[in-house]
């Protein structure tokens, strides 16, 4: 592999992201803006995203891994995350976005009144949330390994080119960088499945 030529298209790459979270930091205006894209998120932007989410080094690279070692067992992630998707493109969606609701845990103090349940549900969503973290970390220092780029500041590199894009555009930088990524993983996989 040609290292060089690699490390050229990681930089360019990452002033690209950097680029989106700065263009996308003009858009907003109020925290419903920053977190939420203004609510104005459309479904091409939304398959998109989760396409790139759902799809993305996790699943890629640590549960090819994990399906190698373990079988058939390590279907029912993508299992599950097909079913969510469902259920929410099924209709459950558009009933969550009329309760004009943050967060899934909201839901809890909406219709259930309980702030209980919401502290519950924030709290597992944190864990949870922390552990798809976790995993793209891995997935992204397996991918490093891979490309015999061991060193920690491509790693550190790496980790502050995706939290700066984030933190200048917030949700609006998020799910344009995701456009990008889930049209590269289209196009490299069907590349590799074509050839």
């Amino acid at each position: 592999m040609n290292i060089p030529f690699f490390l050229v298209m990681i930089a360019l790459l990452g002033s690209i992201y950097i680029w989106i979270g700065k263009r996308s930091s003009k858009d907003v205006e109020t925290n419903d803006d920053y977190f939420l894209m203004g609510r104005k998120l459309n479904f091409f932007q939304l398959s998109l995203t989760l396409l790139a989410t759902q799809v993305g080094g996790g699943s890629l690279l640590g549960a090819a891994q994990e399906a190698y070692q373990k079988g058939w067992i390590v279907l029912f992630y993508p299992l599950g995350a097909c079913l969510g998707l469902f259920a929410l493109g099924m209709g459950f969606g558009g009933k969550l976005r009329k309760l004009n609701i943050s967060t899934i845990a909201e839901i809890f103090e909406k219709i259930y009144k309980s702030r209980h349940q919401r502290f519950l549900a924030s709290g597992l969503s944190i864990v949870a949330l922390f552990f798809i973290l976790v995993a793209q970390g891995i997935a992204a220092q397996k991918f490093f390994i891979g490309m015999n780029l061991q060193s920690p500041i491509i790693f550190i590199l790496f980790w502050a080119i995706l939290i700066a894009y984030t933190v200048m555009g917030g949700l609006k930088a998020v799910v344009n960088t995701d456009i990008l990524q889930a049209l590269f993983i289209l196009i490299t996989l069907g590349f590799a499945f074509f050839s």
